[in-house]
């Protein structure tokens, strides 16, 4: 009996590898399908940018614009792109529950896991699209399932393959550089368990990570020649310290450099009326997309229209790259007032987790008569803050769903962080399912942490770690299910009349 209740169970392993199939074969034809979030056209507004060629963007990593090579090359041009990224994601949800079976012997859980990513996945869309999330996604639910398996199971190899997974996702899209944090937390539970092997384990994880830094190096220096790399980053605190309220103070050896602190000085005088605008905005909502639109004008249309002959002017004169002057100029400002930088980075930061673009009819109507009241500029028309799309209405009972939705998983993050630190100090390693879950926690704290500190809230960038969300929840459900299961409270309640 036993023996045929085992087989069972690992037949009904296999069933996620079954969902995610058909999942595929739903979208196969029409990757987009009828509802389209991101336009009914796979080419996005920075697409053209992960493209090798004359136009190919130094900025671009090598991950992304490596694998559409890749498919031109296969497929004779990117038309195939939504349906290897639709079979690399299937794949890899597919794997990430085969891997929670494995690790757990739970086939509720991995087809639970399943559905709901899946579930995530047919909302995003983001396979349909020519967007570095299309692999990303895929790379981050194959890291999830190999993270479980090596903690149910430390090997030198599960980590390598983890830090290759690691490394590979962030080469595809390095807003997940912070991925790497979840590698001190990760040997921390597993370091008991692995006395034996734990060096080997993690000179195999450096090495996996080192291989990948190195060779995505080396690509973009055969791309794009011995040019210094510049950085996205440098432009968009460019644009934050124009955002600042309290004037950046640079430091003394700063200030001697006048033409630069000159061209800060006029920078900020020009976006003053964005500054203002974000100023007096009534709630963080309205702040975020304020602030949204400010520095994205600012780092794009207004920057390249404004600063961008002066900066290759005042470049050209020192023998550096415009980036370089970027980076100095933004270093000074945000080292001046990095209280204004934690303050800038907390209104993203609350902005990806509380789906700040998901309003009701009263808070666009509150919106309107915000934008309504702001002084009217060519800035603040180009930053589109006074257009109604800005705050644009969706149904009440989606913007509750959305309500409902952040702010469970970010308080299961902080329960599952708790009881991990809790387990680990208590017993000396937390029980494997809080362990994952805790990993997917850092994973996604991590993940939009850095783009509140060195980008702007989009919603796309928050919904790409759903489903690492997904996962610790309903990690965190099961541990809370089994617990209350082995002290009888589930059986005591059915018994009761």
């Amino acid at each position: 009996m036993a023996a045929g209740h085992h087989r069972l169970a690992a037949w009904f392993g296999w069933l996620p590898l079954a969902l995610a199939t058909g999942y595929a074969a739903w979208f196969w034809n029409a990757p987009i399908g009828e509802y389209a979030p991101l336009g009914a056209d796979m080419m996005h507004g920075d697409s053209p940018s992960f493209f090798f060629g004359d136009a190919a963007s130094p900025y671009r990593w090598m991950g992304y614009p490596l694998f559409l090579a890749g498919i031109e090359a296969a497929f004779g041009g990117v038309d195939a792109a939504p349906k290897a990224q639709l079979a690399l994601l299937a794949a890899a949800v597919g794997f990430l529950g085969w891997a929670l079976s494995r690790a757990f012997g739970g086939w509720c859980l991995a087809c639970a896991v399943t559905v709901v990513v899946l579930g995530q996945c047919a909302v995003t869309r983001f396979h349909a699209y020519v967007l570095s999330e299309g692999l990303f996604v895929p790379l981050v639910c194959a890291l999830l399932g190999v993270v479980a398996l090596l903690i149910s199971r430390p090997t030198p190899w599960r980590a390598a393959c983890a830090a290759a997974l690691c490394g590979l996702a962030i080469a595809a899209r390095p807003a997940g550089l912070f991925l790497l944090a979840i590698w001190p937390p990760l040997f921390w539970f597993v370091w008991r368990r692995c006395a034996g092997t734990r060096w080997k384990s993690l000179g195999a994880a450096a090495l996996a990570l080192a291989a990948c830094f190195t060779v995505e190096a080396a690509l973009w220096r055969a791309v794009h020649g011995d040019q210094p790399r510049p950085s996205f980053a440098n432009r968009t605190l460019f644009a934050k310290a124009l955002m600042f309220d309290a004037e950046p103070t640079p430091a003394a050896s700063w200030r001697r450099d006048a033409e630069l602190t000159a061209l800060l000085a006029d920078a900020r005088a020009v976006m003053a009326p964005l500054r203002l605008a974000v100023a007096e905005a009534p709630d963080w909502r309205s702040r975020a997309i304020a602030l949204r639109n400010a520095e994205a004008t600012a780092q794009i249309a207004t920057f390249q229209r404004l600063f961008r002959g002066r900066l290759r002017d005042l470049a050209a004169r020192r023998g550096v790259t415009v980036d370089a002057l970027l980076a100095d100029a933004s270093r000074a400002a945000l080292l001046a007032r990095p209280l204004e930088w934690a303050a800038n980075a907390r209104v993203h930061w609350l902005a990806l987790w509380g789906y700040y673009s998901i309003n009701d009819a009263e808070f666009s109507r509150a919106y309107a008569d915000y934008a309504a009241g702001l002084r009217d500029s060519p800035l603040l028309r180009e930053a589109l803050l006074t257009d109604p799309a800005a705050a644009a209405p969706e149904p009440r009972w989606l913007v509750w769903l959305a309500l409902a939705v952040s702010g469970s998983a970010f308080w299961a993050s902080v329960a599952v962080a708790a009881l991990a630190i809790w387990q680990r100090w208590r017993r000396g390693r937390p029980d494997d399912d809080i362990a994952v879950a805790a990993v997917a926690v850092v994973a996604a704290h991590g993940y939009l942490l850095l783009a509140a500190m060195f980008n702007k809230a989009l919603l796309r960038y928050g919904i790409a770690m759903w489903p690492a969300q997904a996962l610790y929840g309903l990690l965190l459900s099961r541990w809370l299910w089994q617990r209350l299961r082995a002290r009888g409270l589930l059986r005591n309640s059915r018994r009761q009349p």
